[in-house]
């Protein structure tokens, strides 16, 4: 046998099933991470943009007073 199938059938049915399970679970966890950060990328530059728009309405407001 190859060292693959020696490998599978070492282990129990449940035990591979768990691994498989927890591997699919910290891919998961790693992509929802992955995704959060990217938010918080949006976000940042997203109020970046917005502070920026409210000094030119600020500067655009005081203008005609002068």
């Amino acid at each position: 046998m190859d060292d693959t199938k020696s490998a599978v059938l070492a282990d129990p049915p449940s035990t591979s099933c768990s691994r498989e399970r927890l591997r699919l679970q910290r891919e998961r966890l790693a992509n929802q991470r992955a995704f959060v950060e990217a938010q918080a990328l949006v976000l940042q530059r997203q109020r970046a943009a917005i502070s920026e728009l409210k000094k030119k309405l600020g500067l655009q407001a005081k203008a005609p007073a002068l």
